[in-house]
């Protein structure tokens, strides 16, 4: 058997072995090979109930693969209507909303019992205060888990948007795939080569394929997740509006949300989130608390009165561990902005490169000093490139957020880039 037999049998074991794996995968996200034979070849016309599994039809049904700006039947979402949403209808807000109320209502019991507190104690005064502190704390927590709420959701759009991104990502290589088997095709009848770059292409295809559907079950993955997070019905799919599609460009639409030029050391942010973060006012609240009630037993049972400077004392070590545990994360979030505004430069710089690489390719192979190959490089490099930038910006929003919140500034005004820094 000649050296070039041994190759071709080589090659077509291992897209017969891809498409083995293709199957595989189709089953274990729950669908069978046929059922997305009969999704993706409908415009043709088949029925894959009556044909066997063979290359040839794999490859013309992976060449049918279309994309939709919009999914059919998805409900766009856009960032603002997530964290409105959020802040009408998360659950543990809801529920602490209602111990303030109830916190409130404590204070309003003390008051009450008043004359009965001066005569039987002599310390009303000091129940008040604490029941005031109270009070303040039930607000601060629940600042804090408004504050909590609004990262993670927009963790979760965020995660929609990517998992969206690599989806498409992967259509552009499939797309790159196809045009790349077509001249390989072609140039295998004219004899410029053989039949074996048509065979690793096609084994390209069904590998970029098996990607595809795996980037699709992500997809499903993310939109079931902001749904649940959001308290939706979880059918239909969920679609972020933040991304569109004009042509074969995909764009984001959430920029920076803010500069960094009013601040420039550490120090000056660090004082920012110590003065801020509502888990440190919590603390100092349950402290102030604490103390009236300690003012509160002075003249009754001494066990309690211990109990309660104990718990003084270790709320005074939670508060030394919050403050250092914010200075940290805060300096890490202050060198992702920076990283990720670096990468912003880097990645708008090959962005503009690769489009002038394309015209350029255009015009030479238009002259005749380059191939069509070199063309399809050049369209490859530039989607490549772009997704690149879009994944840039989501990085750079994604960062400043994280910033807004370890400062204790996170609000919907400020992550829709609509206020600025005070």
């Amino acid at each position: 058997m000649t050296l070039f037999a041994h190759r071709h049998k080589r090659q077509f074991l291992s897209l017969f072995c891809s498409l083995m794996l293709a199957s595989f995968t189709l089953i274990i996200t729950g669908m069978t090979l046929s059922q997305s034979w009969a999704a993706s070849c409908e415009t043709q016309g088949e029925s894959p109930k009556d044909s066997s599994l063979t290359p040839e039809k794999t490859i013309a049904c992976i060449k049918t693969l279309h994309w939709e700006a919009i999914p059919t039947n998805a409900r766009q979402l856009s960032y603002e209507e997530v964290l409105t949403i959020t802040e009408l209808n998360n659950l543990e807000i809801l529920v602490n909303a209602e111990k303030v109320k109830q916190s409130k209502a404590k204070k309003r019991g003390i008051e009450n019992k008043r004359i009965w507190l001066l005569f039987k104690f002599f310390n009303a005064a000091n129940l008040e205060e604490a029941a005031q502190h109270e009070v303040t704390f039930a607000n601060e927590h629940v600042q804090t888990i408004t504050h909590q709420a609004y990262w993670e959701a927009t963790e979760k759009y965020d995660a929609l948007m990517r998992a969206t991104t690599a989806k498409y990502n992967l259509f552009l290589q499939i797309q790159e795939g196809i045009r790349e088997l077509e001249l390989y095709k072609s140039r295998f009848i004219s004899g410029e080569s053989t039949n074996f770059d048509v065979l690793r292409t096609q084994t390209k295809l069904v590998q970029l394929y098996q990607k595809y559907l795996t980037a699709e079950l992500a997809y499903y993955q993310a939109s079931l997740d902001m749904a649940r997070f959001l308290s939706l019905p979880q059918s239909p799919w969920l679609y972020p509006s933040a991304l569109s599609f004009e042509g074969n460009q995909l764009l984001f639409r959430p920029l920076k949300l803010f500069n960094r030029s009013g601040l420039s050391t550490p120090k000056q942010w660090e004082d920012i989130a110590l003065n801020n973060r509502p888990e440190l006012k919590e603390i100092q609240a349950q402290q102030e608390s604490v103390k009236s009630l300690v003012k509160s037993t002075v003249f009754e049972d001494r066990d309690e009165s211990d109990v309660l400077r104990s718990s003084a004392k270790q709320l005074e070590l939670k508060l030394q561990d919050s403050e250092q545990s914010i200075r940290a994360s805060t300096i890490l979030a202050i060198q992702q902005c920076d990283f990720d505004l670096n990468k912003l430069e880097l990645a708008e710089q090959q962005l503009n490169l690769a489009e002038k690489a394309v015209k350029q390719a255009k015009t030479s192979f238009k002259a005749g000093f380059s191939s069509n190959q070199d063309d399809l490089n050049a369209q490859s490099d530039y989607g490549q490139a772009q997704v690149n930038f879009v994944n840039s910006l989501m990085d750079v929003h994604l960062s400043q957020s994280r910033l807004l919140y370890s400062i204790g500034l996170i609000n919907k005004p400020r992550l829709l880039g609509q206020s600025p820094l005070p």
